[in-house]
């Protein structure tokens, strides 16, 4: 085949033509090929489901989500769902557990838990849960939480319905309930001291929460300390 220095010193118009033709075509294979690629990589269209492991009762169980697995063409991209403890149709969010973050939905709808809401918890209080959901509860080290602790563990049971498999100490219920009354006691007989009302809402709040008082009650106290 003739060199490109002969085709044009010889004027060779046609000739020069098809090379032009021949280089065109092949830069244009190599780039589609190239693109192609590319595209296969970027976007892949075969799609799957990775294998996943789960236990779960009626009651309570740990499940792994499924995760989603997009093969392409040289390239495995993996999608992680969020782990998920369930009991009795609420459901802990254990990724964000890790985080030493407690939140409580609901399993039908995904919606929070309105009498838990998502809260940043200790390393104490994230241990006991941790061992709630290992079936390692130990109440001995449940005693050993600070009260604010205490409350929000039997808060936790109560929600999940598991009051009668994780047993709790009363006697915290007991020392609230009298610290409530003193406080109260001073409102009522006029002192209207804003430390005393901070305390007294935080306990009423507390109560509400835990379920220690009426519904009706705890309004009215919320609204005497708005006054």
């Amino acid at each position: 085949m003739p060199s490109v220095n002969q085709i044009v010193s010889g004027n060779n118009l046609p000739a020069l033509a098809k090379m032009v033709q021949n280089i065109s075509q092949t830069d244009y294979d190599a780039m589609t090929k190239k693109k192609s690629q590319h595209y296969s990589e970027s976007y892949p269209t075969k799609k799957v489901m990775a294998e996943y492991l789960f236990h779960t009762e009626t009651g309570t169980g740990i499940k792994l989500k499924k995760n989603k697995v997009i093969r392409g063409c040289g390239r495995l991209v993996v999608i992680k769902k969020p782990l998920r403890h369930l009991v009795n149709g609420k459901y802990i969010e254990l990724n964000k557990l890790r985080d030493n973050i407690l939140s409580v939905k609901y399993q039908r709808n995904d919606t929070y838990v309105s009498s838990l809401k998502s809260q940043k918890i200790s390393k104490d209080v994230k241990d006991i849960i941790d061992d709630i959901i290992a079936s390692k509860y130990n109440v001995r080290i449940f005693d050993k939480l600070s009260p604010d602790d205490k409350r929000l563990v039997k808060r936790l049971v109560k929600t999940l319905d598991i009051e009668d498999i994780i047993p709790t100490n009363n006697s915290n219920d007991e020392e609230f309930q009298k610290q409530f009354d003193i406080l109260r006691g001073e409102l009522m007989s006029g002192n209207t001291n804003p430390q005393i009302k901070t305390q007294l809402k935080k306990y009423v709040i507390e109560a509400l929460n835990s379920g220690l008082m009426p519904l009706r009650e705890c309004h009215l106290l919320l609204y005497q300390l708005s006054l």
